[in-house]
């Protein structure tokens, strides 16, 4: 089993008011290796006041939510082999996830009758009929995945709100929370994924607690292992196995 996947980096860069008693901090996710950068890129991150201990309720809930991985909803949702292997190829939840290349229309048939759809809709003009092709799917297709996702959150969530959510960068996979409040006594955050990210056939939660955000601490390091320690809390959730056809390499 892989030891670590990525390390939050808690950079503070603090602005004193003229009270002295705001700043900005600014946290970064980097994987550790470079092939978990993929896994890690659009993926979401949530900030919570208080640590572990204070967030017990938000853990028991991660711990014993029910979730449907991606593969299982477009399996259900009766998507091609094509369209799944096109989501898999950069690890997107859903096709908005990046554009529609001209050379993949007709390679995936939900494309293909999305573009021809447009192609009616927009008196035969190719190129709005290739930049409105998303908007033609079937809609179970175009939100059904983030809605199932946004109900699943709200679950486990259970009415609290994060002070922020934040989403990891395409390339660089980083999140930034910035306009925190840090003081002299030390700032003490909770970090989480919510929404588990899928690696191979399992899914895994983080919720990691940062200490000492005070405005003399400038760099603090957080590892996110996939054995939990006494700061991170790693939950691996159980969830229907879907198998997909193999996708051509890329």
């Amino acid at each position: 089993m892989r030891s670590i996947l990525l390390i939050l980096m808690l950079g503070a860069f603090v602005f004193a008011d003229a009270q002295g008693g705001s700043g900005s901090i600014l946290i970064q996710a980097k994987p550790v290796k470079s092939g978990d950068k993929l896994k890690l890129a659009r993926k979401r991150f949530y900030l919570f006041n208080g640590g572990l201990k204070e967030n017990t309720q938000l853990l028991d809930r991660i711990k014993s939510a029910a979730f449907t991985s991606r593969d299982c909803y477009y399996t259900h949702a009766k998507a091609s082999p094509a369209f799944m292997c096109w989501l898999q190829q950069e690890n997107c939840d859903g096709p908005f996830c990046r554009p529609v290349l001209p050379g993949e229309v007709a390679g995936v048939p939900e494309f293909d009758v999305a573009y021809k759809k447009g192609l009616t809709l927009y008196n035969s003009k190719p190129a709005l009929a290739l930049s409105w092709l998303i908007n033609n799917l079937d809609a179970p297709l175009v939100a059904g995945y983030y809605d199932q996702q946004r109900a699943y959150v709200d679950r486990v969530l259970g009415g609290l709100k994060p002070l922020q959510t934040t989403q990891a960068t395409i390339t660089a996979a980083e999140a930034y929370f910035v306009d925190l409040p840090v003081n002299d006594k030390g700032q003490k955050y909770l970090v989480s994924t919510i929404i588990p990210v899928e690696l191979g056939d399992k899914s895994f939660v983080w919720t990691c607690e940062v200490t000492d955000l005070g405005p003399n601490k400038f760099l603090s390091k957080v590892p996110l292992p996939l054995k939990a320690n006494a700061k991170c809390q790693v939950t691996e959730v159980k969830q229907q196995i879907c198998k997909t056809e193999a996708c051509p390499a890329k």
